[in-house]
């Protein structure tokens, strides 16, 4: 990291700017890059020049928000796939409700069944005494693991939050469309301010209140498992529960949905203060927000 700030930072310019890949590749190689000579081995003699040289790590960082392939995105962008003509008429409204229904179905099924499970856990925190009689160890990898797929939860949630919020704000409906600029596929079409507001009361407040309510029932339904075999049947549960919304998207949802989700492009803009905090200092507040659960939820279990 540090040779990449030093190789590509200009203080002046405030910027990332390519240097020269020769030089930079001459550096890595510790001098001076030779050319294959006509019999196939290498002249020692003679030096030659790249056509094409690509440095993966040369140049500012691009914001990208991609969007999760989860039940809860894919019930809202089968609602923007056809057009506004199409609902106008009997056979089009029904051909398009029958591929929007089992979305929605779905993410109804999603909510029942997360929720049934926090109401069963919530019965059993409540029946648990405090003081763990597991491995210390033992608890602390569990209790790690329940954090990582916790937070995970947490950022895509954000991640879905942020994508909202930047996508392009459309006066009417608008089926999505997909521009190629350069080479790259871009959004070339976006969401209206009632579409937004949907996906943020049936997606998004939704799921990051369940992610909420699991972090605090789960976490002390793990820390508090009697037996060390208790204790990592009921961090997997927590685990799985978290992901039921993955396994049925990827369990039920129809292949060709699936295919035009994995295809959608990102969000990009250019932020070099934004790239630079994603890449510089989002791990560690990663970091900080793990240590943080597993501590908190270590010392609760001794209450």
């Amino acid at each position: 990291v540090a040779q990449f700030l030093a190789h590509t930072w200009h203080p002046t310019k405030g910027s990332y700017s390519p240097r020269s890949y020769i030089a930079m590749a001459e550096e890595c190689n510790g001098g001076s890059m030779m050319e294959e000579g006509k019999g196939g081995s290498m002249n020692s003699e003679s030096s030659y020049s790249v056509q094409s040289y690509s440095v993966p790590f040369d140049g500012a960082p691009d914001v990208e928000l991609q969007l999760p392939e989860s039940i809860y995105v894919s019930s809202r962008m089968v609602f923007h796939a056809a057009k506004a003509e199409e609902y106008e008429n009997l056979t089009g409204a029904l051909l398009s409700w029958m591929v929007i229904s089992p979305q929605l179905l779905l993410l109804a099924f999603n909510y029942v069944m997360q929720c049934g499970f926090l109401y069963y856990i919530q019965r059993e925190v409540d029946t648990k005494s405090c003081g763990p009689g597991t491995n210390p160890f033992v608890r602390l990898l569990a209790l790690s693991a329940f954090s990582v797929s916790i937070l995970g939860e947490f950022f895509e949630t954000l991640t879905m939050f942020y994508w909202v919020w930047n996508v392009k704000t459309e006066e009417s409906h608008c089926e999505v469309r997909i521009a190629n600029i350069d080479g790259q596929d871009e959004w070339a079409s976006g969401m209206t301010k009632v579409q937004k507001i949907y996906f943020a009361i049936f997606s998004l407040i939704p799921k990051a209140c369940i992610g909420v309510v699991l972090l605090y029932l789960g976490g002390h339904y793990v820390a508090l498992s009697p037996t060390n075999n208790d204790l990592i049947l009921n961090c997997v549960a927590i685990v799985f529960i978290i992901d039921f919304d993955d396994i049925l998207y990827r369990t039920f949802t129809p292949i060709f949905i699936k295919k035009v989700m994995a295809e959608l492009p990102p969000i990009r803009f250019r932020s070099v203060m934004s790239g630079l905090f994603d890449v510089l200092v989002v791990p560690y507040i990663k970091a900080l927000f793990f240590a943080v659960i597993v501590i908190g939820l270590e010392l609760s279990s001794h209450c």
